[in-house]
């Protein structure tokens, strides 16, 4: 018994939402805010108070820096060496890190940057109507279990910042 609702950059729409809310077990969906989100993305958040009239409890995920972030990315290869296409678009996997990647991502991943990514999420937030003392989510997609010392510098930052403005509220979602 599992309920499906739809991973998807666009809105279903209000009326599908709204249904979804009185016939599933869903209560919350996710909203991201702002960095490197498309047109599409920010597009649900136009709709959150809406979403939040109708019931939806609502979580917003800020797309923080993450080792990711520096990785370049090149075209996957098929087992012979063929270019790797999806929907005619090349599939794109990350490449391992350069000594130039290293040094961007130690100049660019710091407290300092941990600290403006917390007051972008924030002005992000404010603007899409969430309430003071939201939990917020850093998405940054990245599964390792290791961290550099700018990367646990540029987190501790981003969560002690959040926290202090949201009573301690703040989430990591891998």
């Amino acid at each position: 018994d599992r309920d499906e609702v739809p991973d998807t950059k666009e809105s279903p729409g209000t009326r599908w939402m709204e249904l979804a809310f009185q016939k599933s077990t869903f209560r919350f969906t996710g909203a991201y805010l702002g960095r490197r989100s498309s047109p599409k993305i920010l597009a649900w958040n136009t709709r959150l108070i809406t979403l939040r009239d109708i019931g939806w409890g609502i979580a917003p995920l800020f797309f923080g820096l993450s080792r990711l972030s520096f990785e370049p990315k090149v075209q996957a290869k098929d087992k012979d060496g063929k270019l790797l296409f999806k929907d005619n678009k090349p599939v794109m996997v990350s490449a391992p890190m350069t000594d130039a990647d290293i040094a961007r991502r130690d100049k660019e991943m710091t407290r300092e940057s941990g600290l403006a990514d917390a007051a972008k999420a924030r002005a992000f937030a404010q603007k899409a109507g969430l309430r003071a003392g939201s939990i917020y989510w850093l998405d940054n997609e990245d599964a390792r279990i290791t961290f550099v010392q700018t990367e646990l510098d540029y987190y501790a930052a981003f969560f002690n910042e959040i926290a202090s403005a949201t009573r301690g509220k703040a989430a990591y979602q891998p």
